[in-house]
């Protein structure tokens, strides 16, 4: 589109039948690849992408380790074979800014930042809003705004930091801050900086895809974007399936963003319990911002 012009925002599971951001018992999920398959299939999905986190040191205590890591390996094939022809499953990872890529392949990486990482501590941004004050204060002596640009500017490196091929819950930083406890979010000053590292993530994804490149197993539905030029962003249902927030990930300026810039969205609970499978889909759909042409 031209500058400034808004397009249709491009939807890609628009029909509600896939979800690629699931957790289970092998990281922070409250469920088993089985279980999460039958509660899938049961609300008719095409396709289930599982993405278990990826082991971290900041996250050591919930992430996957090598050895979860093969067992969920060994459970989602047994799956794939168990529902071959009625639904496709497929292996992804949740990378975090902070994880080695190491040797494994997935069918796909979303690229996630979980925490603020300055003079090699790490500030979680998705714990508890105590120690998001604490980080804030401890790192950046009270300074709000100076957490979230260091935030930000993580963002807009996360896909070529992580090769991961789809950014997860972009403005994760919000997560406790539903009633502006910490800075306002309506306010020029944050959302020229929340637009700037968005565009700049996108950027930086166009000049450069082959920093990200498009796996073996890559979900055609998806591939067909990626191989476009484009990253592909979530909107993101999480806090909302945990009643942190009214609203998705990323916020309305930020989705109007992405339909300028022609990046599709895909819609995601960040599910870790299996009766969340869709929580807010429909709702999301409804927001203005995502009207159909």
């Amino acid at each position: 589109p031209a500058e400034g012009e808004r397009q249709m925002l491009t939807v890609i599971n628009r029909d509600l039948k896939s979800n690629f951001h699931t957790h289970t018992i092998y990281c922070d999920g409250s469920d088993t690849p089985e279980q999460m398959a039958e509660a899938a299939y049961d609300l008719g999905f095409s396709a289930l992408g599982f993405s278990g986190h990826q082991w971290s040191v900041p996250d050591s205590y919930y992430a996957m380790d090598r050895d979860e890591e093969d067992r969920y390996f060994t459970d989602i094939r047994a799956l794939r074979e168990k529902y071959r022809g009625r639904m496709r499953i497929y292996a992804g990872i949740e990378r975090d800014y902070c994880c080695d890529r190491g040797d494994r392949e997935f069918d796909y990486v979303i690229g996630s930042v979980h925490h603020v990482v300055k003079d090699g501590a790490y500030y979680s941004v998705d714990s508890s809003e105590e120690i998001l004050r604490d980080g804030i204060d401890k790192a950046f002596g009270g300074d709000a705004m100076e957490f979230v640009r260091a935030y930000y500017r993580q963002e807009a490196d996360v896909l070529t930091k992580t090769g991961g091929q789809i950014v997860g819950h972009f403005d994760l930083i919000t997560k406790f801050n539903e009633h502006g406890e910490f800075f306002d979010e309506s306010g020029a000053e944050y959302r020229d900086i929340a637009l700037s590292a968005l565009r700049d993530l996108i950027g930086r994804y166009e000049r450069d895809p082959g920093s990200s490149s498009i796996p073996d197993g890559m979900p055609p539905e998806l591939r067909k974007y990626l191989e476009g030029g484009k990253p592909i962003v979530e909107i993101n249902t999480g806090a909302m399936a945990r009643e942190y927030r009214s609203v998705p990930y990323p916020a309305d300026f930020l989705l109007e963003e992405l339909d300028r810039l022609g990046v599709p969205v895909l819609l995601s609970s960040d599910c870790h319990d299996r009766r969340m499978m869709t929580h807010g889909f429909e709702e999301v759909l409804r927001m203005p911002v995502m009207r159909q042409a």
